[in-house]
C-alpha cells in the first residue's frame, strides 16, 4: 500500500504541483512585465484644454512662459486640446480674428504640471 502512495506522489501529485507553480510564476512575470510597460511611457509634458465661442472667427491659442511659446487652435466645434507644455506658470492668450479685427482673452498664471491637463473652461469672444 505504501508503494502505491509513493508511486502516486512521484508520478501524479508532484508533477502537478510543479506545473502549477510554473504557471503561477509565468503569470506573475507577465503581469509584472505589463505593469513595467505601462509605466515606461513616462509623461514628459503638460496640456491645456477648453473651448472658444467665437462665431466665424479664426482662433489662435498661445501659451507663453518666458521664451517658451506653445501654439494651437480649435477644432470645428471650438474645442482645443494643446499639449507640449513644459512645467511652469504660463500666460495663455486666446485670439479671435474676424474681418481684419482681432479680439483677445488672456488667462494669467495658468499652472501647467507634467502629466496633467489644465482645464481653462469656455471663453466667449464676440
Amino acid at each position: 500500500m505504501i508503494w502505491k502512495l509513493s508511486i502516486y506522489l512521484l508520478l501524479v501529485a508532484l508533477p502537478a504541483g510543479v506545473f502549477t507553480s510554473v504557471v503561477d510564476v509565468k503569470e506573475t512575470r507577465d503581469n509584472i512585465s505589463s505593469l513595467i510597460a505601462e509605466n515606461a511611457e513616462e509623461k514628459t509634458d503638460g496640456a491645456i484644454m477648453g473651448s472658444i465661442i467665437a462665431p466665424n472667427a479664426a482662433i489662435t491659442i498661445k501659451g507663453i512662459n518666458g521664451n517658451k511659446t506653445v501654439k494651437g487652435t480649435t477644432n470645428d466645434k471650438g474645442e482645443f486640446f494643446i499639449k507640449g507644455f513644459s512645467e511652469g506658470i504660463y500666460k495663455v492668450i486666446v485670439e479671435a480674428e474676424k474681418d481684419t479685427k482681432t479680439e483677445s482673452y488672456t488667462f494669467d498664471d495658468v499652472v501647467i504640471k507634467i502629466g496633467e491637463v489644465t482645464a481653462l473652461g469656455t471663453v466667449t469672444i464676440e
